[in-house]
């Protein structure tokens, strides 16, 4: 049962709605060795696990709340969000930040 946000969460609410936060999308990670890093020139290729086909990652302040693909918008790269959390859970997973 969802209990009604009260009068003082309400207000809260509305003055962090225009707190900037980061916004991530990550294509894919891996671990590199120093040396590796060190090693690499203008020309170098990193390779990934990651399969082409998989979704990104849409991180706000370092919380995981959807998943999409890449798309172009004009000349620029964009996300299409294909999984988004709730506004609730976004809230949710971000209310330590706030």
């Amino acid at each position: 049962m969802k209990t009604k946000p009260t009068t003082v969460d309400l207000e809260r609410l509305e003055r962090v709605l225009n707190v900037e936060l980061p916004v991530i999308v990550v294509l894919a990670e891996k671990q590199m060795t120093l040396e590796e890093v060190l090693a690499l020139d203008r020309d170098a290729v990193i390779s990934f696990q990651k399969l082409s086909v998989e979704p990104l990652e849409f991180h706000v302040n370092d919380r995981l709340l959807g998943t999409g693909k890449a798309i172009k918008v004009e000349d620029k790269f964009g996300i299409y969000m294909e999984t988004v959390d709730s506004p609730e859970e976004a809230l949710k997973k971000l209310e330590g930040d706030l």
